[in-house]
């Protein structure tokens, strides 16, 4: 993947360069509340709507479906990160934490869990209290932006316009995995 020698980069960029003082850069840190599909509903109905030529008022029910899953894979490649390294909560109520078991074993997706029985929405609490801080540290804009130029560059796509594959998250989850082992370094 030519395109992960250059997130990786920007990442070691970041943890390299010095204050003028000494040490590393402050990092304003934005707290991790919570993400909504919702919030890339409209540019992911567009996206479809170009992709398979179609208006809104032409939309059907799959059509929806396809768009609230291109709405949520950023979220979902992010959960599915925290589920498969054990970093989802274990508060969650019992049919939840079957879904997650079973998107650790990859007979559910990370935008299946995330869409059924999420609302479409990853909260804080659904994090266990461990990853907090890396949640904090590196989602926003860190994390949207590796998964962005992943998209883009790797794979050549537009990012409100794809959905969730095991094989896609299988090559960026690597990316993660690095930056996750960055922020326990620093």
């Amino acid at each position: 993947m030519a395109d992960f020698g250059e997130v990786l980069m920007g990442i070691l960029d970041f943890f390299r360069k010095a204050k003028p003082g000494g040490g590393r850069p402050a990092k304003t840190i934005k707290p991790f509340e919570w993400d909504k599909a919702k919030y890339q509903w409209d540019s992911s109905a567009e996206e479809y709507c170009r992709q398979f030529n179609k208006t809104m008022d032409e939309l059907e029910a799959d059509d929806y479906d396809v768009i609230d899953e291109y709405a949520a894979n950023h979220i979902a490649f992010f959960l599915t990160w925290i589920i498969q390294n054990g970093f989802y909560t274990t508060d969650a109520p019992e049919d939840i934490l079957e879904a997650a078991e079973a998107v650790k074993h990859e007979t559910m997706t990370g935008t299946a869990i995330l869409m059924q029985y999420c609302d479409g929405v990853l909260n804080r609490e659904d994090l266990s209290p461990e990853i907090c801080g890396f949640a904090d540290f590196y989602y926003d804009p860190d994390y949207l932006n590796a998964y962005t130029s992943f998209v883009e560059n790797d794979l050549r796509k537009t990012v409100p316009g794809i959905g969730f594959t095991w094989e896609e998250y299988h090559q960026f989850r690597h990316i993660m995995d690095h930056a996750y082992k960055m922020y326990l370094k620093r």
